[in-house]
């Protein structure tokens, strides 16, 4: 792969990670949804910082989860929010759980 100075103005992201979203396609068929990846590494990082305490790392899951779902930030790419339903999904799932298991302490 060439690396053309013209498409990296233009589409500087999915120029540099094309590698990676390459990848990603033949790893699960669709390489568009590489971009839920960070979200993850993101949740996980706070769920460490929060001394492993599932709350606030189930309340960014549902907050980033919801707000890239229903932007038209991926209009060209139909397959990511459905991806960002089914982790907001997780998000509140994992918040009601902790909420219900927490009080059983």
């Amino acid at each position: 792969m060439a690396l053309n100075g013209s498409e990296l103005i233009n589409d500087p992201f999915n120029t540099l990670l094309s590698p990676f979203m390459d990848l990603f396609e033949t790893i699960t068929g669709n390489g568009m949804n590489f971009w839920v990846l960070p979200l993850i590494g993101i949740t996980l990082a706070i769920y460490i910082k929060n001394e492993y305490e599932p709350t606030m790392p189930m309340m960014f899951m549902i907050a980033s989860g919801a707000l890239l779902s229903s932007g038209s930030i991926f209009a060209g790419m139909p397959g990511i929010p459905y991806a960002l339903i089914i982790f907001t999904a997780i998000g509140i799932t994992g918040l009601f759980t902790s909420l219900y298991l927490g009080n059983k302490r």
